[in-house]
């Protein structure tokens, strides 16, 4: 108990100041400690860094190796090889050959000193030898490698760095990227991107199929949806997948090499049998630029042909695959769908049938929106319309899509062989909405339409097996 007159004293709290001071001594610690070791290492690591300064701060590098003198320049965003021609480059092409280069290291130095014999590790006539200019922190910052024709023991690569006395050793890969031809750095995209941006999210308004021997194709898009300029708003639809993919592909489209520096050049374009182009394709914007690409006529035992893109002053040579996948006929842009197309909601009545001497199959009507039996119907006697599955089989139908069409002279299905079936849709008044005929063949099926008559198409068998054909009650065992 307090006496009288003395004044009670609280004891001070010491806690938060020793957290503090503790605090603050952990702080120094990591900062003139652990960042100033982490600084050392990585001092240490773009020591031994062949390429000492990131990838993205290059500016420009050359190589002479093999006979070639290669110069790329970046100027901007945009990389383009000055020697030993002036082109685009390709930046995936430059990017890999730059992150190669940053993953390699200078492993050990052989020797050092002013009296260095480079003969002895072929450092006096090189195999190949790398300047590369880069922009760091404002400053124009160098980089020189080396490398010698004589091998090290472990398979390794004699250096000179930066033109220094020393000798030092990297891996034979750092020799493999810099012996790369200068053919591999060209951008061989008919539409380069890099050079050409608004190709990267692109809107197009209309696309032109023009071939040797066949009808133009010009498509053109309307709302969002490809169509088939002037065809009649109920022809078949076109596949707006199948079109896209096409637009996409010749965007994207890379040529397998330059055959020709200058497609003005009358003698190349006459040996590469450009004078007329068996094919040409032309996709115009909704700012109507022109993007046009013509190839030559693929004669069959050649595996490249010809190609000219009106972005660039090249002559291209295309694979035989590539120029066989733009060569597409209307049929190829068929909403494959479309044949089983009919409207569900106006049907009143189905025919199901199969040849003679096969499993009989009825004919239903639908009343109160059930499915029945044919009043006229005989055959079934004792058995009753699953009206569940029997709208599970239209269901089905309507959702078939074709797996191919086939060529014209493809004979017709029809009602006949022992792996037929015939389904006909009727609405008000027996008005035929639509009618198949399928015939099973060992791996597929044949169908025809009424839907899209004079076309015979091909559906996976496991399509034809899973459609509810069944649609009766089984039979009622005699007693």
């Amino acid at each position: 108990m307090a006496t009288k007159g003395r004044v009670m004293q609280r004891k001070f709290n010491w806690t938060p100041v020793i957290m503090a001071i503790v605090a603050a001594f952990a702080l120094w610690v990591y900062f003139a400690e652990y960042r100033a070791t982490e600084k050392r290492e990585m001092a240490k690591a773009d020591a031994t860094a062949l390429v000492p300064f990131s990838i993205s701060k290059v500016t420009g590098f050359s190589i002479h190796s093999s006979g070639f003198d290669t110069t790329l320049k970046k100027s901007g965003a945009l990389w383009r090889v000055e020697k030993p021609y002036s082109d685009l480059a390709d930046p995936a092409a430059v990017e890999a050959f730059l992150g190669m280069l940053s993953t390699e290291k200078i492993k050990d130095a052989v020797i050092e000193g002013p009296t260095i014999n480079w003969k002895t590790y072929g450092l006096d006539v090189p195999v190949a030898t790398l300047s590369m200019d880069a922009e760091v922190d404002g400053k124009l910052a160098k980089r020189s490698v080396v490398l010698g024709t004589v091998p090290a023991f472990d398979g390794s690569v004699y250096a000179r760095i930066d033109g220094a006395a020393r000798v030092d050793l990297v891996a034979s890969t750092a020799q493999g990227a810099l012996q790369k031809d200068p053919r591999d750095f060209r951008d061989k995209h008919f539409f380069p991107l890099a050079e050409h941006p608004e190709l990267k999210s692109p809107e197009f308004k209309a696309l032109e199929i023009l071939r040797d021997g066949y009808p133009k194709l010009h498509f053109e898009k309307l709302k969002d949806t490809w169509t088939q300029k002037s065809a009649p708003a109920s022809s078949w639809p076109l596949d707006q997948g199948a079109v896209k993919s096409y637009v996409d592909s010749l965007i994207g489209l890379r040529a397998a090499d330059v055959w020709g520096e200058n497609k003005k050049d009358a003698k190349v374009i006459s040996a590469r049998k450009l004078v007329r182009p068996s094919m040409t394709l032309l996709l115009i914007s909704d700012k109507n630029l022109k993007y046009e690409a013509k190839f030559a006529s693929l004669v069959k035992a050649e595996a490249l042909a010809g190609g000219l893109s009106s972005l660039r002053p090249v002559v291209f040579s295309v694979h035989k695959a590539q120029i066989e996948l733009f060569s597409k006929s209307l049929d190829d842009f068929r909403d494959l769908r479309f044949p089983f197309q009919f409207t569900v909601a106006e049907l009143r009545a189905i025919e199901l049938e199969r040849p003679p001497g096969a499993v009989s199959l009825p004919v239903l009507l639908k009343k109160d929106g059930k499915w029945i039996l044919d009043p006229a119907e005989t055959r079934f006697s004792g058995r009753e319309v699953r009206s569940d599955i029997v709208d599970q089989l239209i269901v089905e139908v309507s959702n078939l899509r074709a797996k191919s069409i086939l060529p014209a002279m493809t004979p017709t299905p029809k009602l006949g062989p022992k792996n037929s079936v015939r389904i006909a849709m009727f609405g008000e008044k027996s008005k035929k909405l639509a009618e198949f005929f399928f015939n099973v063949e060992e791996d597929s099926v044949r169908v025809t339409s009424t839907v899209t008559p004079g076309k015979v198409f091909e559906i996976e068998k496991s399509q034809f097996d899973s459609l509810s054909i069944d649609v009766m009650t089984p039979p009622k065992e005699k007693r």
